[in-house]
């Protein structure tokens, strides 16, 4: 760095509640451990790096004695300044601060619009996928994010484009999908290989909602159960809903008669695998008739499925 900056000590002043301009997760609770491990200070287009071991944390320029343990950050609309010049005086213009920030690994909290478990959403959607954090613009372009999108289980998205938004710091991609739903589809959306600012890699996300014309009807048709042939004493019935419904099992042996009964009400929105107790059937083959009936409408299907019994 310059010499004439070398001698001359920078004190950060927070007037107000700190922010880190999404550099950071925002809220750190008071005592919590804040490491502040370099401070980048860009002036008139040069670059000054200090690597401090300490800092003098205020929040009025008459206090210089708070400790960092004291120190509670969040999220505001406050200004970071970096006070500093050769006779003391702070200098504001042409100024940036950047704070590199570690409390552990933080996830980075992802949203999408629509959100997970919309439902009529009109078939020409885009889907927007926005980050409470910025993200590394590197990693986005490069081939390690992977956003994938299925349709009803079959149909496939390219890889979206990019749209960095400034709106309320957040990055935000963009699906451009228009034309590619028909009424009733279920949507799925996953991101992963996200990383943030800091190469920290990001949690995996899954959403999922239902576009409009999934209310006419309240469940695929597709239902089967896994796994079969079973020895445990537990076999699935898998089924995609789309309202609350009553499911009846209905369990018959290979001659007609019936050996069980199960009724429940189930309230999942999607997939769902419904665990149908089989403990107390010997090796055979048996007969399972559902019944679902949507507790939205009057609606009805009926499904028989054959299951093998292996002790």
């Amino acid at each position: 760095s310059d010499p004439k900056y070398d001698h001359h000590p920078s004190v950060v002043f927070f007037p107000g509640p700190l922010m880190f301009c999404s550099f950071t997760r925002g809220r750190v609770g008071t005592n919590e451990q804040v490491d502040i491990y370099g401070v980048w200070g860009i002036i008139d287009g040069d670059s000054y790096h200090w690597d401090w071991t300490g800092l003098v944390i205020s929040h009025n320029r008459d206090n210089l004695d708070d400790d960092l343990s004291d120190l509670s950050l969040s999220y505001g609309g406050n200004m970071v300044c970096l006070w500093t010049g050769e006779d003391g005086e702070h200098s504001q213009d042409d100024l940036e601060i950047y704070f590199r920030y570690y409390d552990g690994k933080p996830p980075i909290v992802m949203k999408t619009k629509p959100e997970d478990g919309d439902t009529d959403v009109p078939v020409d959607v885009d889907i927007l996928i926005f980050f409470d954090e910025l993200i590394d613009i590197d990693t986005v372009n490069s081939d390690t994010i992977s956003i994938k999108g299925k349709i009803s289980g079959e149909r496939n998205w390219e890889e979206p484009q990019l749209d960095y938004s400034q709106e309320e710091k957040l990055f935000q991609l963009t699906l451009p999908l228009i034309g590619n739903f028909s009424e009733g589809d279920e949507v799925t959306i996953t991101v992963e290989g996200v990383e943030d600012y800091y190469n920290n890699p990001c949690d995996r996300y899954v959403s999922t909602f239902w576009t409009e014309g999934s209310s006419q009807r309240f469940m695929d048709d597709k239902v089967y159960p896994w796994p079969n042939p079973v020895s445990a004493d537990t076999v699935n019935i898998r089924m995609t809903l789309y309202h609350n419904t009553h499911l009846t099992f209905e369990i018959y042996d290979v001659a007609g008669r019936r050996i069980k009964t199960i009724e429940q009400d189930v309230e999942p929105r999607g997939e769902y695998d419904f665990p149908l107790f089989i403990g107390d059937l010997g090796s055979d083959v048996y007969i399972v008739v559902l019944t679902a009936e949507s507790l939205e409408t009057d609606d009805e299907k009926q499904f028989i499925q054959k299951i093998a019994v292996v002790r």
